[in-house]
């Protein structure tokens, strides 16, 4: 058994006592898995594109529709089985899952562990398909607090 198949096995197992403080971090789990040059971020039900390494800058501000074929609420919803407690708080930590393949696929949302398929929405509401190759390098310079994403001084000092 893979380690990130492992410990969303152990997660869904700690999701059953519904506590928010009785989950495995989505943090820690992020940092040991791969992700996409992208971070998103939820504006209400919407989900948008706030960060994006080159060559995927043009996608930055767009709605995701889909990922992996499953909407972002479908997604949110699918991750109720491994992640206990506050609905408000995994909506907030989505954002981690949602970036890496690696942890997709371990909960059976993801058809491979290397990459990610995003249809976006163009400011024209025209959708559009894009695979996004996921890595190990480059991911940490942004951090992995969701909030972090949107706060331009902070990304400018990381980013430096």
């Amino acid at each position: 058994m893979e380690e990130n198949a492992f410990l969303m096995g152990i997660a869904k197992v700690m999701a059953q006592a519904n506590n928010t403080h009785t989950n495995i971090s989505p943090l820690f789990l992020a940092k040991r898995s791969n992700s996409i040059p992208l971070r998103c971020y939820w504006f209400g039900y919407d989900l948008h594109v706030v960060l994006a390494q080159k060559p995927f800058q043009p996608f930055l501000g767009t709605k995701i529709k889909r990922i992996n074929g499953k909407t972002p609420s479908d997604l949110l919803k699918e991750l109720e089985n491994w992640y206990g407690g506050s609905t408000n708080r995994l909506k907030f930590f989505s954002p981690l899952y949602f970036m890496s393949p690696e942890l997709l696929e371990a909960i059976n949302c993801g058809n491979t562990k290397n990459t990610i398929e995003i249809i976006y929405e163009d400011d024209n509401e025209e959708e559009f398909s894009v695979i996004v190759e996921a890595s190990k390098s480059g991911k940490d310079e942004v951090g992995y607090w969701p909030s972090d994403w949107l706060n331009t001084s902070l990304m400018k000092k990381k980013n430096k």
